[in-house]
């Protein structure tokens, strides 16, 4: 189970298995997790805040849930543009041949955003369920979800700190605009740098996420970015 190590400082050790974290969003939004490994192996992390409680369980098999409920993606679409694609069509910062690997932040490992011109593909991901109203979830919880929901579409191991901010601005848009909303959605475009080369491979994910399936409501635009390389 994934939080934002920049946030965090150590409330309580309860035991070697569990152990009680403060994460600080800024803004005075506060938040406790209490993370400990259950015997089947899982992860479960109970966070609160002043208005919001959840249980979330990090299977071995790398699903979630909510509450006891299922986290599910119930409609994704994966576009291919041709652009740092390689003869099977696959992206290239996607392969682990040759011990390829990746690191990720909100800014570029190199250059601007502008020199993130050649479009690689779009990833759309129209109806991720959370089984419980996103406005009712703490921001740890939105960006586990937003986070492990974008990790198997991407080489290596996605931290969950890319994906705070953003997380963090979702949590009042369902708030003010979409009450009810059980889902998340979004729409990311992969860009790699103007110039890779053969060994070292930087990429931008231009992103717009959603407190409501099929894009619907208002957007909330963030940005990552991938360092791939050999030995990573």
């Amino acid at each position: 189970m994934s939080i934002d190590t920049n946030l965090i400082s150590v409330n309580k050790v309860e035991s070697t298995n569990s152990i009680t974290y403060k994460l600080d969003y800024g803004d005075g939004i506060i938040e406790t997790a209490t993370i400990e490994q259950l015997s089947s192996g899982d992860i479960r992390m109970e966070v609160s805040s002043e208005n919001s409680h959840d249980i979330i369980v990090q299977k071995t098999d790398g699903t979630i849930t909510i509450d006891g409920n299922p986290v599910t993606v119930e409609e994704r679409d994966v576009i291919q543009d041709g652009t740092e694609l390689n003869s099977s069509n696959t992206d290239i910062s996607v392969q682990s041949q040759y011990g390829r690997g990746s690191t990720y932040k909100t800014s570029p490992y190199k250059g601007s955003a502008s020199d993130y011109t050649k479009k690689v593909k779009v990833i759309k991901t129209a109806s991720v369920k959370a089984s419980k109203r996103i406005r009712r979830m703490t921001i740890t919880a939105i960006s586990t979800i937003l986070k492990n929901s974008i990790q198997t579409l991407v080489p290596t191991t996605l931290p969950v700190s890319v994906l705070t901010k953003v997380a963090k601005e979702i949590k009042p848009v369902a708030e003010r605009n979409a009450p009810k909303s059980e889902y998340l959605s979004y729409s990311l475009t992969k860009y790699a740098y103007k110039n890779n080369g053969k060994l070292d491979k930087y990429y931008k994910y231009a992103g717009s996420y959603y407190a409501e399936k099929k894009y619907a409501g208002k957007k909330v635009s963030h940005t990552f970015y991938e360092y791939n390389a050999i030995g990573l």
